[in-house]
């Protein structure tokens, strides 16, 4: 009879009766995108290859013994590849559950409620949601066009740091969604970096995409222990679906995030990013093929009358030229994904295969055409 009482009460108050934080009240899950009908996926900023051969076979070898934890032999030498890649010691490198875990993890040790965090207006959406679930106000920078090119207005960035004193400044270069470089230089960053040490403040550089822009700042990592850079083996290494990311940092602060994540990562991950590493003779013709499928859809874009943006990615991003051009492709069995910046909306393709790029191409101009 007690558990009757107990339950009937339970129904009768609700789960919001419970003392959920006010700033999650609201909050919606993830929910991912479909991907029934579609032909062509451009949305999510994948690679369109598969993992070789090599990263398969780990894969398996991984599965064999997967009843097991990962032990310390396990992670190590996947710590050891990553940093021998990012040119750093094996203890300036953190692993996540793809870079995403990583950024939670710096803003669940820096971020207090109400604190602020310092954006671009317009950035991968995952530091919006870490700010709102740490119960931070973001302060956004505005972001600006200028010619093919979106440039982040850094005087007000340094301004910003100033005057609201955050607890993490959060940067993606480049940029998701326009793709551009929009740290303006070393110079620039170094005195963003001194600023913030100076009013001890954490400055997370995303470098999700530094395989196609060859942009990193890695090598400030020693000097400036507020700096973190996030990498991830979801782009060019074709892992996304097995979520592997690390950051780079001062080994003070890797240790610090380190204390915040899970006693374990799965073992085909594990086993996947290290093989990934290892054979970045795949990576890097992926890579090449991507970078010249971009230009190619880039200036077939032009040749339809869009306005398209340089890219140092692997998407490209452009003015949809007309209203509903998402939804229009969708019908097409094409998936793209569409933003706003301010006054603006953009449309983010993900570079495909030739055979994708040409069937988007073909779709938008049979789209504008009919108007």
């Amino acid at each position: 009879m007690r558990f009757r009482a107990a339950t009937s009460t339970l129904k009768r108050c609700g789960l919001l009766s419970l003392p959920i934080k006010d700033w999650l009240r609201g909050l919606e899950a993830y929910s991912p995108p479909s991907g029934e009908g579609i032909e062509v996926v451009l949305d999510l900023n994948e690679s369109p290859w598969p993992p070789p051969e090599s990263v398969i076979e780990a894969i398996v070898r991984a599965l064999r013994s997967s009843n097991r934890y990962p032990r310390r032999e396990d992670v190590e030498p996947v710590r050891e590849a990553l940093a021998e890649y990012a040119g750093v010691e094996p203890r300036h490198v953190v692993i996540g559950l793809g870079g995403d875990m990583v950024i939670e993890k710096a803003f669940q040790l820096v971020v207090r409620p109400g604190d602020a965090v310092v954006l671009p207006e317009s950035c991968f959406s995952m530091y919006p949601f870490y700010a709102r679930v740490n119960g931070a106000r973001v302060a956004g920078v505005t972001l600006s066009e200028r010619g093919e090119e979106w440039v982040l207005d850094w005087q007000l960035l340094l301004e910003i740091v100033k005057r609201e004193r955050p607890s993490l400044v959060g940067i993606d270069n480049p940029n998701n969604p326009t793709g551009s470089i929009i740290v303006p230089g070393e110079g620039e960053l170094v005195e963003l970096l001194e600023n913030a040490m100076r009013r001890r403040v954490l400055v997370v550089l995303d470098e999700a995409y530094y395989e196609f822009s060859n942009v990193t700042y890695v090598g400030l990592t020693e000097a400036y222990p507020n700096l973190l850079i996030i990498r991830t083996l979801s782009k060019a290494f074709s892992l996304a679906g097995l979520r592997v990311g690390y950051g780079i940092a001062h080994p003070e602060l890797v240790a610090k995030l380190e204390s915040l994540m899970p006693p374990f990562l799965p073992k085909p991950s594990l086993y996947a990013a290290r093989a990934a590493i290892e054979d970045r003779g795949y990576v890097r013709r992926v890579v090449e093929v991507i970078v010249s499928e971009r230009e190619w859809l880039r200036e077939r874009l032009k040749m339809l009358g869009l306005k398209t943006y340089r890219s140092s990615t692997n998407f490209v991003s452009f003015k949809p030229g007309i209203d509903n051009l998402e939804e229009k492709l969708r019908e097409r069995r094409i998936a793209v994904k569409s933003f706003r910046i301010g006054d603006y909306k953009i449309v983010r393709a993900t570079v495909g295969k030739p055979r994708d790029n040409s069937m988007l191409v073909n779709a938008l101009r049979e789209v504008l055409e009919s108007g």
